[in-house]
């Protein structure tokens, strides 16, 4: 979003952070840690839709099983593998998030802070504006350790060199 509109639509995102300058550096999701959650979120549908089928006494667990696999699986394996791995990438003008469907000035940014997950209560890094713009919100727990630490840092840099 640039000014609290979206920002327009690229063939993709290596296009939309091309047009907006070379980047300083990118940030993408730890693989090891988006399957684990993918499978957690699973895990978590199945044990709703056995439930939901246990209240209603429909079929058995073998059922239950037999459709997570043969629905769940091929999808989440399907959305790991086509889903953009590029998170968040800082640019010299601000910060892209979600694939080029976000952007933050630096200039526009106030502060920054952790805050888990409203649901799984994982952490998330808020970016404030002191525009009208909402807080961009940056899912820590797919980044890697390093990853978390350094663009804290380059957010935290340009907080204060503006």
């Amino acid at each position: 979003m640039v000014n609290g509109s979206p920002l327009p639509a690229a063939a993709s995102v290596a296009e939309a952070e091309q047009g907006m300058g070379q980047p300083i550096r990118g940030f993408n999701l730890s693989l090891p840690r988006w399957a684990a959650f993918v499978l957690t979120l699973g895990v978590l549908v199945l044990l709703a839709q056995t439930a939901v089928l246990w209240l209603l006494g429909v079929g058995g667990i073998k059922a239950y099983a037999k459709t997570f696999i043969s629905y769940f699986v091929p999808l989440a394996m399907v959305f790991t593998v086509v889903r953009q791995r590029r998170q968040v990438t800082c640019i010299p003008n601000g910060i892209v998030v979600a694939g080029g469907r976000q952007f933050l000035a630096w200039r526009d940014i106030s502060r920054i802070e952790i805050q888990p997950s409203p649901v799984f209560r994982l952490p998330c890094l808020l970016v404030h504006s002191n525009t009208d713009q909402p807080a961009l919100r940056i899912n820590l727990f797919l980044l890697a350790p390093k990853q978390r630490e350094a663009l804290q840092t380059i957010i935290r840099s340009h907080i204060q060199a503006a």
